[in-house]
């Protein structure tokens, strides 16, 4: 019910999915469908060969599709220009999607705790960042996704934070404009 209130009426397709896709199993089922989901995961996403999806900006934006390129060390200044840094920089990109995610959500606290005054700075800062990254690499990495062999789940995981990303662009948008 939270991401149905959340998500316009033509972005809740795929939450509704999720949501059916879960309450159909029976509580043996989840663990298995969990267990089952991990090994999935580590194939996509960890290796040890070749990542059918690989889950990192530098890859769909470089012309050589590698890690830790100059899209990498944008978010890197893009994380600084909001006072903020990775721990432990260089163990892992700073364009990873869980960093970049972790960012946004960073600058939503930041701004729940400024209400009820208004950070334009912050909004302005999460608008830019959706649009420049976010919502630029993840639509093709949702199409690698969708490629790889039994990887239902998360595509259908991921067309869910499609759905958000953009609701969050257009929430953005809209304030940044009533407050113009």
């Amino acid at each position: 019910a939270v991401f149905d209130a959340l998500l316009p009426e033509g972005e809740r397709e795929s939450y509704a999915r999720y949501r059916d896709l879960w309450a159909s199993f029976a509580d043996d089922e989840r663990a298995a469908f969990v267990s089952d989901q991990r090994g999935v995961y580590a194939r996509l996403f960890e290796g040890p060969s070749f990542l059918e999806a690989p889950i990192w900006e530098s890859v769909y934006v470089s012309d050589d599709g590698l890690l830790f390129q100059e899209s990498t060390l944008e978010v890197r200044r893009v994380y600084a220009s909001c006072g903020l840094a990775l721990e432990g920089q260089g163990n892992e990109a700073d364009d990873h999607l869980a960093i970049e995610l972790d960012f946004m959500r960073r600058l939503s606290l930041r701004l729940a705790e400024g209400a009820p005054s208004f950070d334009a700075e912050t909004a302005k800062a999460q608008r830019d960042f959706l649009e420049a990254h976010l919502l630029k690499w993840v639509p093709r990495f949702a199409q690698r996704l969708g490629e790889a062999e039994g990887a239902e789940f998360f595509v259908l995981l991921c067309e869910l934070l499609l759905a958000l990303l953009r609701t969050d662009k257009e929430s953005r948008d809209s304030l940044l404009q009533q407050r113009a």
